[in-house]
């Protein structure tokens, strides 16, 4: 297991596990390694610009150069490092997390997340400043109009949108910071409007001490109670399709008529209208992987996490993966999860769209204590698990001290019973 690289890059509560002092070396680490123009981004959150500062410095102290972007969702920065050929990237973001944590995802050259012997070598100059070079100095410069290269890149590779009503919940992150001069559009309302769709958005404005608090993907019920609001005095009416993206907008959870469209329903249809196979998850449910097989196209599962099913595509040549979380990766127009890019699409499907019969399958989210995976209580109910569910993975969290337990059955009684035997046993391990 990493020392700092979790799930998804470094992340940590803001003052804790991440200090400007960890960014300062984390930059110093990545200046030395990827010589060259390193682009640099932020989310909405407000200990990011001292974060992002820290991090340029430590990468200019070794000789890197930053190109800084300003707020942009994950997925733009991933695209300009591609685009202009830089030699890496950093968005400072915690992704889904709180306003109390940041964190640092990196880049490499063509806008993929760093690979495990990359991280593992970035750890190392962290651990040992003093190996890293620290007599040079890179430059820093601003880009201007960062957002709306990716704003365009999107509207001129999609299909127009006319007639279509779209609701959008930013999350009071990076897909709701403005980008036109009279602070009216956001990133997320452009994209949409642009194709000619109606849009209403909520939570705009990139307030970083609100990011994902009580709205955005992880609360996407928020959207749906306020799209059904919207319609309560009115028969028959369609609630239309509803997105809520995440603090740095790389993932999107969908409202499709009057319910939460669940994220392997969403793999599914986006798979539907793209060539080749598909990248799930080893969390993805059975009736994905049935019904992907079933239009005679190949299921793959990947480990949990974007980097890791981007790995797995370009090994077996599939341009879609994705994960339940939200994440979709949509190759080669991206190299990372891309929330709007994947809304616009199923936006495009105009109601086509599948509803899985989904196998029964649960996940409880723990707070647990170090050394909690050594449990030998814990193993011997995996075991035990694993010889009468369909399913079970039990991981730690790659984002939290959290421990997250996966089963599956079409017997949902059993799967309710071994949760709450899990439960215990944690909750016990932590007392």
């Amino acid at each position: 297991m990493r020392k700092y690289f979790g799930t998804d890059g470094i992340r940590g509560v803001y003052g804790q596990g991440m200090t400007e002092a960890l960014a300062y070396k984390a930059g110093a680490a990545f200046g030395f390694l990827f010589c060259g123009v390193c682009i640099a981004g932020q989310d909405t959150r407000v200990s990011g610009a001292s974060l992002l500062d820290a991090f340029v410095a430590g990468l200019n102290s070794a000789g890197g150069n930053a190109l800084t972007v300003g707020i942009v969702p994950t997925p733009a920065l991933a695209l300009l490092v591609k685009k202009r050929r830089a030699a890496g990237g950093v968005m400072v973001s915690a992704s889904h997390n709180p306003p109390e944590y940041n964190g640092l995802k990196l880049f490499g050259r063509g806008g993929a997340k760093l690979s495990a012997k990359e991280e593992e070598a970035v750890e190392f100059y962290i651990d040992n400043p003093d190996l890293v070079a620290a007599d040079a100095r890179g430059w820093v410069s601003k880009m201007r109009g960062a957002a709306e290269i990716y704003i365009n890149d999107i509207v001129l590779g999609s299909q127009r949108l006319d007639g279509e009503k779209v609701w959008l919940d930013c999350g009071f992150g990076a897909a709701g910071a403005f980008v036109l001069d009279d602070g009216q559009g956001s990133i997320a309302r452009e994209v949409f409007t642009r194709l000619g769709a109606s849009v209403v958005c909520l939570n705009e404005g990139g307030d970083g001490n609100m990011i994902n608090v009580d709205c955005g993907a992880l609360y996407a019920e928020r959207l749906l109670e306020a799209m059904k609001g919207n319609f309560q005095c009115v028969e028959h009416c369609e609630l239309n399709n509803g997105f809520a993206f995440d603090g740095d907008a790389d993932r999107m959870v969908m409202v499709f008529g009057d319910e939460i469209l669940d994220g392997d329903s969403v793999l599914y249809a986006l798979s539907r209208h793209r060539e080749g196979g598909v990248v799930g998850t080893v969390m993805s449910n059975l009736a994905l992987k049935r019904r992907v097989e079933a239009d005679r196209k190949a299921f793959f599962a990947a480990n949990v996490g974007d980097k890791h099913i981007l790995e797995l595509m370009l090994r077996k040549k599939c341009g879609l993966g994705g994960e339940q979380s939200g994440h979709y990766i949509l190759y080669p127009e991206r190299t990372t999860g891309d929330g709007l890019l994947a809304a616009v699409k199923m936006a495009g499907l105009r109601g086509e769209i599948e509803r899985l019969r989904l196998v029964p399958q649960k996940t409880v989210s723990l707070p647990c204590r170090c050394g909690i995976m050594q449990s030998s209580r814990l193993r011997a109910l995996t075991r035990e698990a694993e010889g009468v569910l369909s399913r079970v993975l039990v991981r730690l969290s790659g984002t939290e001290p959290k421990i997250r337990i996966m089963a599956e059955d079409e017997d949902e009684g059993l799967v309710d019973r071994f949760l709450e035997r899990f439960k215990t046993i944690v909750d016990e391990q932590n007392t």
